[in-house]
C-alpha cells in the first residue's frame, strides 16, 4: 500500500480549515452587497441657489420661508463658525416694546423664532413671501438690499391674538465670505403702515 505524502495531507487538512472559517464569517456577517435601506432625511432640502450672488440670497430667504426649511433659512445669514456675524434690528417701536428680547439678536435667536414658528404650522399651512425691491447699492464684497415685503403664515395661534399678515421694509446688509459665497450680516425691519412688521411676528415665537 502507497505511503501517503504527509504534506498533501496537511494541506487538504489546511484547505478544510480555511473553507469552515470563510462559510462562518459568511453566516455571521452581513451581506456587504446588501443593499442598505436609506434613512430618511431630517428635513428636505428644498430650493437652494449656490449663494454666489447677493440677489441669489434673497431669493434663498423666500424660498426658505415659504418652505419652512431651517436648514436653508440660516445658510443665509452669517455664521460666526465661518468669520461672519449675523444682528437683527427690530422694527423700533417693537423694539422698544421689547428691549431684553431684540438688545442682541443673533444667529441662534433667529434660528429659534423659525423653529419655534415652524412647530405651529400644519404641513398644507399656506406661507407667502412677497419681496418688493426699492433700492440695490453694491459696493465691492458688500451690497445693501432694500426691500418692502409681504409676509402671511397660516398658524395655529391666532386665537392667542398673533396675526397672520405681517409687512414692512426690510435693509439687508449682505456681504462676500472668503469663499465667494455671500450672506446676510445685518437685517433692518422697518414699519411701512398699520399693518404687524416682521418683528412682531419674531417677538410672537422668538421667546
Amino acid at each position: 500500500m502507497p505511503r501517503q505524502n504527509p504534506l498533501a495531507k496537511m494541506n487538504r487538512e489546511a484547505r478544510a480549515v480555511v473553507t469552515v472559517l470563510t462559510a462562518l464569517l459568511v453566516y455571521a456577517c452581513e451581506n456587504p452587497f446588501q443593499t442598505r435601506t436609506p434613512e430618511p432625511p431630517t428635513q428636505p432640502r428644498g430650493i437652494f441657489i449656490t449663494p454666489r450672488t447677493p440677489e441669489a440670497v434673497i431669493i434663498n430667504l423666500r424660498n426658505a420661508v415659504v418652505e419652512q426649511n431651517l436648514v436653508n433659512y440660516s445658510a443665509c445669514l452669517a455664521d460666526p463658525r465661518l468669520g461672519g456675524t449675523f444682528r437683527y434690528q427690530a422694527d423700533p417701536a417693537v423694539g422698544i416694546s421689547r428691549p431684553e428680547l431684540f438688545a442682541n439678536w443673533g444667529l441662534e435667536e433667529e434660528k429659534r423664532y423659525f423653529s419655534q414658528l415652524s412647530a405651529v404650522l400644519p404641513p398644507d399651512s399656506a406661507r407667502a413671501l412677497i419681496f418688493t425691491a426699492k433700492s440695490i447699492t453694491t459696493l465691492g464684497d458688500s451690497a445693501i438690499f432694500i426691500e418692502d415685503y409681504q409676509l402671511n403664515v397660516n398658524h395655529t395661534q391666532q386665537a392667542a391674538g398673533i396675526a397672520r399678515s405681517y409687512a414692512g421694509q426690510a435693509r439687508f446688509l449682505l456681504r462676500e465670505g472668503s469663499f465667494g459665497l455671500w450672506s446676510i450680516h445685518r437685517w433692518e425691519d422697518l414699519s411701512t403702515g398699520s399693518t404687524p412688521t416682521w418683528s412682531a411676528l419674531k417677538a410672537s415665537f422668538g421667546q
